[in-house]
């Protein structure tokens, strides 16, 4: 990530508040966020410093950018105690435990480093091989009545802790606003991806994550990869990159930094990554991408196949792109690929099933007649009675290389 110098910072410090109040505008919440941390983070021999070094974060799709301004340091995001879920789910999935929290989590570990142990726990519900990380009818049917009350209103409450492959993540609805939190993609592709061998990789130095949403993947390769050293990672929503901060930030090494990005696509990684990982949309719209939208539908999949390869580090040979894949979006992939012949791209492991539980679009029949049609999308409902949900896909996992 590019770093600009700005001279004389103390003349520089109103101009550089208005600029993210104004480039923030259309976010008031992350904009005093963004203002308190720069008044947080501004000591005072800083401002009588020859210059102050702050990180680019776009205010628009990074593919449009050309020159952007320099933006200040965007802080993590800050929770209050008050947590009492927590959800734990094994390395291959066969497992998510749901538990109560027993003890008071105190603010500076809530925003730090968690440390959550067996004896601050009671077990609620053992799910085998889930589906979803919240599911109604996998809950009364693995639960105690008493129980199910109890894991109903703590998923209603809004605040959990999420723990996967060694990575603790939080979430509070009320402060990550429109955050896709820890899910069972998320798990999905992280188990491929171990599973291909890249736990422990000495060649990855730069990481970069198109979608960070909670900070779940990025602070796993973070903890995982031991010369990971530049990790980089965007998002559409700045709620997102500061939860990100939050949770990812205790747990870097002090040889580790870490850069976000407000915006979409591929444009800032330019021949750098060793390793570059997505979970991008992947719900075919009945309107293709283009120049007015390039991003719609599976847009970000398309930059992903023609111009990813391009975002690697040449003199790295075992440098990979990692994505999710929905069996809907597979028609429109393949397409991508077959008109892409400088890549190559596999399947990772076998596929699961899920339901579809993006609200968007189970309510809107059009499209959903359209993705049964076209795309493939399963319409069962005998498993909605058994199940709860009616409409199935089945999510992948894929690594893309240069030929």
């Amino acid at each position: 990530m590019a770093f600009r110098p700005l001279h004389k910072a103390i003349n520089h410090v109103p101009t550089l508040l208005e600029n993210a109040q104004n480039q923030l505008k259309d976010f008031p919440k992350a904009a005093q966020q963004t203002l308190n941390g720069i008044a947080q983070r501004m000591p005072s021999h800083l401002l009588h410093s020859a210059s102050v070094v702050a990180p680019r974060i776009f205010s628009k799709p990074l593919s449009r950018i050309t020159n952007a301004n320099v933006w200040p340091y965007i802080t993590g995001s800050r929770l209050k105690p008050a947590f009492r879920l927590f959800l734990d789910m094994a390395d291959d999935m066969s497992m998510l435990n749901i538990y109560r929290i027993d003890r008071l989590i105190g603010e500076k570990e809530l925003n730090g480093r968690l440390d959550i142990k067996e004896k601050d726990l009671t077990l609620l519900a053992s799910i085998p091989d889930p589906h979803l990380v919240y599911s109604a009818f996998d809950i009364n049917r693995y639960a105690s009545p008493e129980n199910v009350e109890m894991i109903t209103q703590l998923f209603t409450y809004g605040k959990r802790i999420t723990r996967y492959r060694g990575m603790t993540v939080t979430w509070d609805q009320s402060v990550d606003s429109d955050v896709w939190t820890f899910n069972i993609d998320t798990a999905n592709l992280l188990r491929h991806i171990f599973e291909d061998g890249v736990g422990g990789r000495t060649d990855i130095r730069r990481f970069v994550e198109l979608g960070v949403g909670g900070g779940s993947m990025i602070g796993t390769f973070a903890k995982t990869l031991p010369n990971a050293t530049d990790l980089r990672g965007t998002d559409i929503s700045p709620y997102a990159l500061m939860c990100t901060r939050r949770n990812v930030e205790p747990y870097l090494r002090a040889s580790q930094s870490l850069s976000l990005f407000l915006g979409k696509g591929l444009m800032p990684f330019a021949n750098h990554a060793d390793m570059i990982v997505s979970n991008p949309p992947y719900i075919p719209h009945m309107k293709k991408p283009d120049a007015t939208d390039p991003y719609r539908g599976t847009g970000l999949i398309k930059e992903i196949v023609e111009s990813g390869t391009n975002c690697l580090n040449p003199d790295n040979p075992n440098a990979s792109i990692y994505v999710c894949m929905s069996s809907l979006s597979l028609k429109d992939f393949h397409s991508y690929l077959h008109h892409t012949p400088h890549v190559r791209a596999h399947m990772l492991g076998e596929e699961i099933e899920v339901p579809l539980k993006i609200f968007s679009v189970n309510e809107n029949d059009p499209w959903l007649s359209w993705l049964i049609s076209v795309h493939g999308l399963v319409d069962s409902r005998e498993r909605l009675a058994s199940t709860g949900f009616r409409y199935w896909h089945k999510l992948s996992a894929w690594k893309i290389t240069p030929r």
